[in-house]
């Protein structure tokens, strides 16, 4: 009896040829490790037969769990055996079920947040191996005080992934490192994937919010009031058809727009609704100042839409270039149209990545999110423009009505101008959310596109740069998308349209290095991708702090890992071992009759003998031999007169 082992290639391991050898093969059985990176059993039984082919093998007994990182051509396997008359009866081990693993798929959390302020750790859990709903816990850790500050209860499902929302409100400002970890499961035994963590920049000063209107619309008065209540804000509003005795409302009084850089400076995001940018109380300076705030300043700026002015009123102005949409010059505004009463609404429609957007996520659920989205109070107007600018992007769209292109018209939009962030809404109907649902959704809704158009700097007073990848962890061979975005305006003019980055190994050694280019003219991202060389951590730093160490600027860490096709797949396939011994003519039994199935191969050897003997005198031919003998002994002496 041979043994042998197998990953790649069978190897040969023990021998027994008596019956007192046999323990000794059964210990080299039980001692084997499946530690190698490939199973080949298709190849090992050919390269068997193959190596025994001097030999009269009565069968082959293979132990396997059926999976195999090579072809199995079971053809060849079954006329190889038919030609050497040798079986392969199949013993199954492991189980068809998969092990046993849970792990934390993604990690999204808002990137800065205010003291105080609710945080949201959106965490994405997977598994497989579970039978039935089994319980676990997830937990987010502070990395400052090493405490848990939220948990969430969990069940797990087979094929369920799971999308939790771990809640904190940060005490203290500055950078943290949370750390979120799930109960390992009974019988787990790969936990290094239960943890993950994200990096958020907790704020202790107030956002500076200058909102001017053209006068006092249901729109202006809710959002001035969400704004107003919200503590984490300073908020200055200008409603320019007011009396002049006429006290301008919100937490800091102002009487008119900003005259200078520096006192439009003191404000963060500056929010325009129906107004009118030529009727006199803008100059040319103050519109020049204005686009160098959100252009070069990375302040940002939103435009809501209004039945008199907005956005029409726009085209042609300095300000167009503010708008991530393009003005449908064409269209006049509804209230010089003469537009009738409307009696329809309309509920508008989430698109994919409004989906995903931080400014749309009312629930940790998806599924949830998008059902209370679709009960909002429908919305009646909206100002038609002819689509979003290139690079901008649509969050919200009309369900129906399309602009020339067939496209469906935007109803809220982001984008980019310079170092600053664009917003536009093209309806003036989010108070009815206030109305009908109460404050939660439509003041969550405006406190956060307010700090969606926050100063890149709010991230830290010396950071530059932001790297961000799609994933955290990758396959050998995957893309690592990237994107970097520039927080000092100062660098938009050194780098122009391509931006460097380095990826470097774990003791810091750059290994490759490539480009990213920039979204647009107007904007501050880049986005490239690029392919690790090799499995392990690495670290993607924007090329002239590569190597400085200073953590103040931004840096991303990913870890790549070897593709393990033995590890793909580890539960046992036992469809494909009954096939290979129904073709090879062997048998399927359970490990636990490996002794009955020994005892019943027969056995296919021959014995040769070699102890033959029978006495040489007593037969004929060695008679007639020694005749023929002396036969020709006498002629020969006769022959030559010897007689």
């Amino acid at each position: 009896m041979l043994l042998y082992s197998f990953a790649a290639a069978p190897r040969w391991e023990a021998e027994a040829t008596r019956p007192a050898d046999l323990p000794a093969l059964v210990e080299r059985i039980r001692s084997g490790q499946a530690d190698g990176a490939a199973s080949d059993p298709g190849g090992a039984i050919l390269g068997v037969l193959d190596q025994t082919r001097s030999l009269r093998t009565a069968a082959l007994v293979l132990l396997s769990d059926g999976r195999s990182t090579a072809p199995l051509d079971l053809t060849r396997i079954a006329e190889t055996a038919a030609a050497r008359s040798t079986p392969v009866h199949v013993l199954p081990v492991g189980s068809a079920l998969p092990p046993i693993d849970v792990w934390i798929a993604a990690v999204r959390a808002e990137q800065r947040v205010f003291v105080n302020d609710l945080l949201g750790v959106t965490v994405q859990l997977e598994c497989r191996g579970v039978e039935g709903a089994v319980p676990a816990m997830a937990r987010l850790i502070d990395g400052r005080s090493g405490l848990t500050v939220a948990t969430e209860s969990v069940q797990f499902e087979p094929g369920r992934p799971l999308v939790v929302e771990l809640q904190t409100k940060p005490s203290r400002p500055g950078t943290v490192r949370y750390r979120v970890e799930v109960d390992a499961l009974p019988g787990e035994t790969t936990v290094d994937n239960n943890a993950d963590g994200v990096e958020v920049t907790i704020l202790d000063d107030k956002l500076n919010v200058l909102y001017v209107d053209g006068y006092p619309r249901f729109e202006y008065r809710y959002i001035k009031n969400a704004l107003t209540r919200e503590p984490t804000i300073r908020l200055s509003v200008l409603l320019l058809e007011a009396d002049p005795r006429f006290v301008q409302e919100g937490s800091v009084s102002i009487r008119r727009f900003p005259a200078t850089k520096e006192e439009l400076d003191e404000f963060d995001v500056v929010l325009f609704g129906d107004v009118d940018p030529f009727s006199g109380w803008l100059t040319a300076q103050q519109v020049r100042t204005l686009v160098d705030f959100v252009a070069e300043g990375g302040g940002g700026f939103g435009l809501i839409a209004g039945e008199r002015y907005a956005p029409q009123r726009f085209a042609g102005s300095a300000l167009e270039k503010l708008l991530p949409v393009q003005i449908d010059a064409g269209q006049a505004p509804a209230a010089a149209a003469g537009t009738a009463t409307v009696t329809s609404g309309f509920v508008p429609r989430l698109t994919a990545d409004g989906a995903e957007h931080r400014l749309f996520r009312f629930s940790a659920d998806a599924r949830t999110n998008a059902e209370l989205f679709e009960t909002l109070p429908p919305l009646y107007w909206l100002a038609r423009t002819q689509g979003p600018r290139p690079g901008a992007t649509v969050l919200v769209e009309h369900p129906t009505a399309t602009d020339e292109r067939g496209r469906p018209l935007p109803l809220m939009v982001l984008g980019r101008y310079g170092a600053g962030k664009l917003f536009f809404q093209a309806t003036d109907d989010t108070w009815q959310w206030r109305r009908h649902t109460g404050e939660y959704l439509h003041d969550t809704y405006w406190v956060r596109m307010v700090r969606e158009l926050m100063r890149p700097e709010r991230v830290g007073p010396s950071k530059r740069f932001v790297v961000r990848t799609d994933r955290r962890q990758y396959a050998l061979g995957e893309r690592v998308e990237t994107q970097v975005e520039l927080l000092d305006v100062g660098l938009l003019a050194e780098y122009g349209d391509l931006l460097r980055l380095v990826l470097t190994d774990g003791e810091g050694i750059p290994v490759q290095r490539f480009d990213t280019l920039r979204l647009g003219a107007d904007a501050a991202v880049y986005e490239g991708a690029v392919v690790a060389p090799r499995s392990g951590t690495y670290r993607i730093h924007v090329e002239d702090v590569a190597h400085s160490g200073d953590s103040s600027d931004g840096s991303a860490t990913i870890q790549v890992r070897a593709d393990d096709p033995e590890s793909a797949k580890l539960e046992a396939d036992p469809q494909t071992l009954a096939r290979l011994a129904e073709a090879t003519g062997g048998s399927l039994r359970p490990i636990g009759e490996l002794a009955d199935l020994l005892r019943d191969i027969p056995d296919r050897g021959v014995r040769i003998p070699d102890d033959v003997s029978e006495p040489l005198w007593d037969s004929k031919l060695a008679m007639m031999l020694f005749a023929a003998l002396i036969a020709a002994e006498w002629i020969l002496r006769k022959a030559f007169g010897m007689l």
